[in-house]
């Protein structure tokens, strides 16, 4: 079935790095209507390095996870919304709700996610990749990488040898190595449900074929136990 990419004309909001390898790959930008702008830096490279460093040399597998979350969870807060209601009294039973939503800098969230997908996009065409899947931080390819691959900072790490998935949208597939049926399931909790993978792999192909092209929803049934 493949990847479904848009075809035609649409609008949205992008990142201007994304929108330049987008061009570079055949797109054709129409009109821009308006943007922001914001000022370039390498605010994070101090950091990284330093957490890396830690992470690399700690022996304590919780301590080390805690270092990698560290260092994943950081670009992600820059783009989350503080909503804040108080009161404000002005005197007896007589008081005002005053709320506040303040973002901190969903630039710096957007282009760092951006530059991840950029590094991947580029070095999937330059080394001409049968792409199956990919989100911000992931891919699936027919090939076997030689090249690149281990747990240094911007190299790839090879997850899993895969023997047929489905893939439903990012960070939401099933798929089937030589141990095993696995899968990831964003936004559904491992702790409330008990999941039969199988089952669930199962499930993903039944409902994908019985996908219509020509919408843009989906609604899945998936087979979860309740704990």
């Amino acid at each position: 079935m493949g990847i479904l990419y848009i075809k035609g004309i649409w609008r949205d909001l992008y990142f201007s790095e994304e929108i330049k390898v987008a061009e570079k790959y055949g797109y054709k930008i129409v009109e821009t209507f308006d943007g922001y702008s914001f000022e370039k830096n390498s605010i994070f490279k101090q950091f990284t390095y330093r957490i890396y460093s830690l992470r690399s040399a700690e022996e304590n597998k919780q301590i080390k996870k805690m270092y990698k979350n560290m260092m994943n969870s950081l670009y992600g807060r820059y783009a989350i919304t503080y909503e804040h209601t108080k009161e404000i009294y002005q005197g007896k039973d007589n008081y005002q709700q005053v709320e506040t939503k303040r973002f901190e800098n969903v630039a710096i969230s957007a282009a760092t996610a951006s530059f991840g997908r950029i590094y991947m996009y580029d070095y999937i065409m330059e080394n001409k990749l049968t792409l199956y899947y990919w989100d911000t931080d992931g891919i699936i390819i027919k090939e076997k990488l030689t090249e690149n691959v281990g747990n240094s900072l911007g190299q790839f790490r090879l997850v899993n040898e895969i023997e047929k998935g489905i893939c439903i949208s990012p960070k939401f597939h099933s798929y089937k190595t030589r141990e095993g049926y696995r899968h990831i399931l964003r936004s559904i909790s491992k702790k409330k449900y008990q999941i039969n993978k199988e089952e669930l792999h199962e499930a993903f192909l039944l409902e994908l074929q019985k996908f219509p092209y020509n919408k843009y929803h989906l609604d899945l049934e998936i087979p979860l136990k309740n704990l």
